[in-house]
């Protein structure tokens, strides 16, 4: 990074510290290298995680004036409303990986769980798994309330032939969270020209192609990119819809051309999810259960260039953001909403490429048949979690991975998740090491985890391929015998004492 970034980033760390302890957030602390500001909020244990990437973008006066607005939205509003009828039209479904701490969630898919929101003009705050019982309802009812209030929003004409398309989010358009819904990817497919398929590598962004397209095998290496430098990633995987219309991993099996792309990406968010969770448990305990509000809301008005570190489009051409009509011919088109558009159905056959924005993000997207781009967006920065993988332990309580039932709308690859519970580190309460998982094998000969216990003491494994031990390596099954799930861990890691025998 250079120097001129490095003073950049700590002048805008300085201003946001500035406002919040005037504001009366004296515990407001600046981590320079995650870039972002932690503070406790008045009545709240947990630490809120303010990420400044996204308000770098912003320049001068307009970036003090965003500053300004986070703020006094904490202050006037610090908590979630106490009335149901004021809450319900303000409830948004997120889709995320697991966080540590108590967050009212259930799991949706590997790795991946589902968590409620109340979305105002410039804070975004996670609901507690208390709160339903403080509105008078059940967390089935808050879960199928944030889902009515998404926009449903759908893409007009037919494709002549398989594109992409691309969803930008402005901060308000929650487009990720539309794979939540229920038939809402596959009535894509006439857009896309196919059976659909997408990617959502970032809070940001949700690419869409039709499954035996010459742009899927592209979007695998285009949605890996952006989500290996988004400081807001979910999930490098691809997803379809089942024949219940709901979201599901897609499936490419052994001898299937992209068996080896999808199988790279399931084990990406694995090694991704257990390095996080190693992370936050061991060094940063007090950092379970913080909720992360990401930038200052933009609102329509701000339209912002691509978010630190995060390329901008080569190619491309933008298109309209009204939210009204478009087409799907292989050019561009919108998708209509009450918030924000997705706009394109971009590429053509060849790979050339086509474009997406959202109203307030003020870039154009490209989406390549090929490699394609990695662009970062800004708008609003609400949002918490990291992704995770799916590799989770069994319901009844052997080794190995599995996946649990998922929630309506999404299909049964759901599974246990998240971080371990808990506040202090593993030293101090006594608890065996993290084994790091690591991605091993080529894209020739196909792709593994492998756990690696370096030293013969006690240790928790993470759901792997296989485990090395010391100098040797065994597959999983060798030892599965010898493992005990251990509690209060999500995603899941299993106890082992010693190095196998043999």
């Amino acid at each position: 990074m250079g120097l001129l970034r490095r003073v950049a980033r700590a002048r805008l760390a300085g201003l946001v510290i500035r406002r919040l302890r005037r504001a009366g957030f004296t515990d407001a602390r600046y981590d320079a290298r995650a870039f972002r500001v932690r503070f406790t909020t008045d009545g709240h244990e947990a630490p809120t995680i303010l990420e400044l990437a996204p308000l770098l973008a912003t320049r001068g006066g307009r970036r003090r004036e965003r500053v300004d607005r986070f703020v006094a939205g904490l202050v006037r509003s610090p908590g979630l409303p106490l009335d149901w009828e004021q809450a319900r039209p303000l409830l948004r479904p997120v889709l995320r990986g697991c966080t540590p701490g108590t967050l009212l969630r259930r799991p949706v898919l590997p790795f991946l769980s589902e968590f409620v929101v109340v979305d105002s003009p410039d804070t975004m705050t996670y609901v507690g798994p208390d709160q339903p019982a403080g509105w008078g309802v059940s967390a089935e009812e808050v879960f199928e309330a944030a889902r009515a209030n998404l926009s449903g929003a759908v893409l007009h004409g037919v494709a002549s032939e398989p594109v992409v398309v691309r969803f930008v989010d402005d901060g308000d358009a929650y487009w990720t969270s539309h794979l939540l819904l229920q038939h809402w990817l596959e009535r894509l497919a006439g857009q896309v020209g196919g059976a659909p398929v997408a990617f959502a590598p970032e809070r940001g962004t949700l690419l869409v192609t039709a499954d035996g397209s010459d742009h899927l095998a592209g979007l695998f290496a285009q949605a890996e990119e952006i989500y290996a430098a988004s400081s807001r990633p979910i999930t490098p995987m691809a997803y379809a819809s089942d024949e219940n219309g709901c979201t599901v991993p897609y499936e490419a099996p052994p001898g299937h051309p992209l068996h080896h792309a999808a199988a790279r990406a399931e084990r990406l968010l694995a090694v991704h999810e257990y390095a996080r969770q190693a992370a936050l448990t061991t060094a940063h305990p007090e950092a379970a259960g913080a909720i992360e509000a990401g930038d200052a809301a933009s609102t329509t008005d701000d339209a912002t260039g691509p978010a630190d570190g995060s390329p901008t489009p080569a190619e491309g051409t933008a298109g309209t953001a009204d939210g009204t009509a478009g087409t799907a011919d292989g050019t561009t088109g919108t998708a209509d909403g009450t918030t924000g558009t997705a706009e394109g159905t971009a590429g053509t056959a060849d790979g050339t490429a086509g474009t997406a924005d959202g109203t307030a993000d003020g870039t154009a997207g490209t989406a390549e048949g090929t490699t394609g781009t990695a662009e970062g967006t800004t708008g609003t920065a609400k949002d918490t979690p990291s992704p995770a993988h799916g590799t989770a332990g069994a319901a009844d309580r052997t080794p190995g991975p599995t996946y649990g039932p998922a929630s309506p709308g999404v299909g049964r690859l759901g599974g246990k998740r998240g971080s371990r519970k808990g506040g202090s580190a593993d030293a101090e309460a006594g608890l065996p090491g993290l084994a790091e998982l690591r991605l091993a094998g080529s894209a020739e000969l196909g792709w593994r985890t492998r756990a690696v216990w370096e030293r013969d003491e006690p240790i928790l494994l993470p759901a792997a391929d296989e485990v090395q031990a010391g100098a040797d390596i065994c597959a999983w099954a060798e030892l599965a015998a010898h493992l005990r799930l251990a509690p209060g861990f999500e995603p899941a890691r299993w106890a082992a004492d010693s190095w196998p025998r043999r």
